[in-house]
């Protein structure tokens, strides 16, 4: 996130050297991790957005399980999406939503419009939730690729 609020022109024009098509934000440290901070992620995310739409690159959010608790009477996730321009996707991580307790397929057909990559892993089920290779936990994946497919 710091690096697309201060080196966007580089890291643009090292993305557009190797023929990448999306700028994404893997993680939000603990500063980022409150009301305000979601607004101040949101805000670089969306002017990023939109200077990397004129070059042809997309930008995206990686969540993990920490957006999917609770920030002021909303989730984390629900403040950045409410922060962010249209123009921001959401590289969906289905094995950490549903670690927090989300549904991955509801998550993508609430937020159709926003949901353009996934990064695809298992899990062994609660209580650990052991990171596991598709289809080696528990994770119903019919369920999500035919969403994925719809969104």
């Amino acid at each position: 996130i710091e690096a697309l609020d201060t080196a966007l022109p580089a890291l643009l024009e090292q993305a557009s050297v190797v023929g990448h098509r999306w700028l994404v934000v893997p993680y939000l440290g603990g500063p980022f991790r409150s009301a305000d901070g979601y607004a101040k992620a949101g805000a670089v995310l969306s002017r990023a957005a939109e200077q990397a739409a004129a070059a042809g690159i997309g930008v995206a959010y990686h969540n993990h399980d920490f957006e999917f608790t609770d920030v002021e009477g909303q989730t984390g996730m629900d403040r950045l999406l409410a922060a962010t321009s249209r123009q921001v996707s959401i590289e969906l991580d289905v094995y950490w939503i549903y670690r927090a307790g989300g549904d991955p397929v509801a998550f993508m057909q609430r937020h159709a419009d926003r949901v353009r990559l996934l990064h695809l892993k298992d899990s062994g089920g609660a209580p650990a939730h052991e990171m596991r290779d598709v289809g080696a936990g528990v994770i119903d994946w019919r369920a999500v690729l035919v969403a994925a497919k719809s969104v």
